[in-house]
């Protein structure tokens, strides 16, 4: 083979082949080495797989692997609604503390952590970033806005719609991602606001927000006439977003009862609500107060089932009016008084 190759001008092909195996059996005996050099230069991946395998540490990807949103259809309309399962209450509420935490020890990130930093061991949130920033209340901002901007895309589930997001959610991003205070603002005002957003009702069970609302009609009646015109005025600020807020109440036949209970006798045609902010909150008092916990029904026709039941159905049509009030309340008022549900405190820490 090679002499004829030689012939007219074979040396030249040699020169050409020769080479060219030299380099198929190299690469061929330095495949396991090249592999493994190829590892070392993604230690962040050889990391996750290590500290999983060894510690049971992982990566904000792995964890996502598991729900961190659910849907509820809701019994009486067959919607479905979406919110956060214990998990994803669990990876936002973990990483705010461990925010808010680092902000208390004086240091902060200054919003230049990455999801390869941020990891979950159990129960721990932890940013495997030294905060090398000044404590500053400017720099906890950076840090809440990055936390809230890198999270929010494992909550969009895999649906049509991708812009939907869980109740609340949407909410507390904009809260911390556009925060109504800075540096300028009092320290009783900042104080509130870690309050506010380590307790916002996204992060809470239906039947804690239930139990909110109850604890806010209590504290606002035990209220001297200052501290209730205040609270008054406080929800006065918010802004409507619908024309008119009884319209879609009357399309719920359990709704529909509260907004005519006591008008119009029997047939519910008089409504005992204005269209204001305060009125509208003064109608989910009383939804919260008279219609949670039982099984109720028209003959053959069905209202509403359980206190989850009306608690979402209700979250479903005044989620942002909802959070709003809660934020206002806190804000101008610190809503102090507020009873201790389970070991947490729903506002006051």
């Amino acid at each position: 083979m090679y002499v004829n190759l030689l012939v007219d001008g074979g040396t030249r092909w040699l020169v050409l082949f020769f080479p060219l195996v030299q380099f198929l059996y190299l690469v061929s005996a330095l495949a396991p080495i090249v592999e493994w050099l190829m590892v070392l230069l993604l230690p962040t991946d050889l990391l996750n797989v290590m500290s999983y395998l060894v510690i049971g540490e992982m990566s904000v990807q792995r964890y996502s692997r598991r729900p961190l949103t659910k849907k509820v259809r809701l019994q009486h309309n067959n919607f479905d609604l979406l919110i956060l399962s214990q998990e994803g209450v669990d990876l936002w509420l973990g990483f705010m503390k461990c925010i808010v935490s680092s902000y208390y020890n004086q240091r902060s990130w200054g919003g230049t952590f990455h999801l390869k930093h941020m990891r979950v061991r159990g129960s721990e949130f932890k940013i495997q970033l030294i905060p090398v920033y000044k404590g500053t209340f400017k720099n906890l901002l950076l840090d809440l806005s990055r936390l809230a901007t890198l999270l929010s895309g494992f909550y969009r589930p895999n649906i049509e719609n991708q812009d939907q997001l869980p109740l609340y959610l949407k909410h507390l991003m904009a809260v911390m991602t556009r925060p109504r205070v800075d540096s300028a603002s009092s320290e009783q005002q900042k104080g509130r606001f870690l309050k506010f957003l380590l307790n916002h009702p996204t992060l809470k069970s239906a039947g804690r927000r239930k139990a909110l609302m109850r604890d806010i009609q209590e504290a606002i009646a035990g209220m001297d006439e200052a501290e209730s015109r205040r609270v008054m005025q406080s929800v006065g600020k918010i802004r409507m977003t619908r024309r008119s807020w009884r319209r879609e109440p009357r399309k719920v036949p359990l709704m529909r009862k509260v907004l005519y209970f006591g008008q119009g006798g029997k047939t519910h045609t008089k409504q005992g609500y204005d269209t204001t902010a305060a009125q509208l909150l003064r109608f989910i008092r009383n939804f919260y107060a008279h219609t949670g916990g039982r099984t109720t029904y028209l003959p053959g026709r069905h209202l509403m089932i359980s206190m989850l039941e009306g608690e979402l159905a209700m979250s479903h049509l005044f989620s942002d009016f909802m959070a709003e009030a809660i934020y206002g309340l806190v804000m101008d008022t610190g809503m102090h008084g507020l009873k201790v549900h389970g070991n947490r405190m729903l506002i006051e820490q």
